[in-house]
């Protein structure tokens, strides 16, 4: 343990948010753009719920943009049961990660707990920072964890999708705003198909991060969001930001 790198919290979550394609240069363009972050997640959550669309497709928009649905069908994914299989609790326990020789154990500021990291993702470290502003899902790769979520970020989130709507802090359906390395709000969406509008039933800045969530480049990521959506425009019915509405 004496021996393990230490990474700061920020460098540990620059690590996770570089290493999924939700900063750095842009994954290429069409297909390949798409093959290549694939890659970089290794499993992609297909989930029902369509408040704003379906997760996975929102999944790849944080770290494409807006991409043609019809390359993931050429692509093709698994079966939840194939998933299952393969990703299965305990089937790569720390034993196989201390033999391994891609893995490298770290310890990250605040704790004593053992990581592991890739050793060549320990170069991104070394690259130019290229922060961007995006939304996720509530399924999307880098928040599923809540407990490490919580951990490297410290942002607690609670998906009330299920609990009654007067007991919600948020909302029914809030979507994380990552802005470079830190999550530093939530945005509750919806689609209105019927009016052809993403509603905004609320904005909420994490403490202290007030002014970035009045940023620009968060109302961009809406506007984003409502075109991949196929919403012609943007309405703001709750608290927050006033943001200048689109469409």
């Amino acid at each position: 343990m004496a021996d393990d790198l230490v990474l700061s919290l920020g460098e540990a979550r620059r690590l996770a948010v570089r290493s999924q394609y939700l900063a750095g240069p842009p994954p290429a363009a069409g297909i390949d753009g798409m093959r290549q972050v694939l890659r970089g997640l290794r499993v992609l959550q297909l989930d029902p719920v369509n408040v704003v669309a379906r997760s996975h497709l929102l999944v790849l928009w944080s770290r494409l943009g807006g991409f043609d649905r019809d390359d993931l069908d050429t692509l093709g994914v698994a079966r939840a049961r194939d998933v299952e299989r393969h990703f299965t609790i305990g089937r790569y326990p720390g034993l196989d990660l201390e033999r391994a020789g891609w893995a490298r154990p770290v310890r990250v500021e605040g704790g004593s707990e053992r990581w592991w990291v890739h050793r060549d993702a320990l170069g991104l470290l070394d690259e130019d920072w290229r922060p961007r502003t995006t939304l996720l899902s509530p399924f999307d790769n880098l928040i599923c964890d809540r407990d490490r979520t919580e951990r490297l970020w410290g942002f607690a989130y609670r998906n009330e999708m299920y609990v009654p709507k007067q007991k919600r802090r948020f909302g029914c359906y809030v979507m994380p705003v990552l802005a470079g390395e830190r999550l530093i709000g939530r945005v509750a969406p919806r689609t209105d198909r019927r009016r052809g509008e993403l509603v905004i039933e609320g904005v909420f800045a994490e403490e202290g991060s007030a002014g970035s969530m009045a940023d620009p480049s968060v109302a961009a990521a809406i506007e984003s969001l409502a075109s991949f959506a196929g919403a012609g425009s943007v309405r703001y019915a709750g608290p927050g930001p006033a943001y200048p509405e689109h469409g």
